[in-house]
């Protein structure tokens, strides 16, 4: 009875810390480029995407609209600690919500990767193939020096794919 309670209660910190929602393994270009296929072979060309920025001091979510491959609206809401609310909407040009639509999480993938300058690690959706969880590391200069409080976890918290 004793052993059960302590494993328990390891159970319920383990997941108060995140480590079972926000398990991601590493990445790599080829689980990444194989994902991105599995998804474009989806065919879905039209969606509405939630998406959550969490880094030091900052929390941020961007709702995007995607037809027929175009971007047609993103909206910014950060996260006020002060007022524990979500501020007013902004609204994003199409160049600071691209990276919110499922093509620029598969590139922030890929370039994150390719920087070198962090540990990437991705969890796939497994209906619709997209990186559900991107996890960066800190930032790591030329010389192997970590930069704190550099960071960033991005999680899809909705995804609706919607008529053409």
């Amino acid at each position: 009875m004793r052993r059960w309670v302590v494993m328990v209660l390891v159970l319920l910190m383990a997941s108060g810390c995140g480590w079972f929602d926000g398990f991601a393994p590493s990445a790599s270009f080829q689980t990444n480029n194989a994902e991105r296929k599995a998804w474009e072979a989806l065919g879905i060309t039209s969606y509405r995407v939630l998406v959550e920025v969490e880094k030091y001091n900052e929390r941020r979510r961007v709702e995007v609209v995607v037809r027929d491959g175009q971007l047609e609206q993103a909206v910014l809401r950060y996260w006020s600690d002060d007022e524990r609310a979500w501020e007013a909407p902004q609204m994003l040009s199409e160049e600071r919500g691209e990276p919110y639509t499922v093509p620029g999480l598969f590139e922030m993938v890929g370039g994150e990767l390719a920087g070198q300058q962090r540990s990437v690690s991705a969890r796939y959706n497994e209906t619709y193939r997209f990186p559900e969880l991107i996890r960066l590391g800190n930032v790591h200069d030329q010389n192997g020096t970590v930069l704190r409080d550099t960071e960033v976890v991005v999680r899809v918290l909705e995804f609706e794919p919607l008529e053409p």
